[in-house]
């Protein structure tokens, strides 16, 4: 028997690049993720893409894991330890 699978993400706020910490060592990039509307977009994920070395992400054209991962807080906000470089960042609820 055959079964089929389908991926539902509710909310993807996509891509942009980030500047992370000063180039004398790691970091901690914080925020706040809120949708369009002001409202926090609590109980999913942020998620972090590493520019160096890979190709960007593009989810119309392949899968790419996210290089951190860090739990949105019932405000929408995150807080997460990185090594200098740049980064795409979304999030995923």
């Amino acid at each position: 028997m055959r079964k089929n699978f389908i991926l539902v993400i509710t909310l993807a706020v996509l891509l942009f690049p980030v500047m992370s910490a000063p180039a004398d060592g790691a970091g901690t990039i914080t925020g706040r993720m809120l949708m369009k509307d002001g409202t926090p977009i609590s109980g999913g994920i942020v998620i972090f893409f590493d520019l160096q070395g890979e190709s960007p992400p593009a989810p119309e054209r392949y899968i790419r894991p996210p290089d951190y991962v860090a739990d949105l807080e019932n405000d929408g906000s995150f807080s997460l330890g990185v090594p200098p470089g740049e980064y795409y960042i979304g999030a995923v609820k």
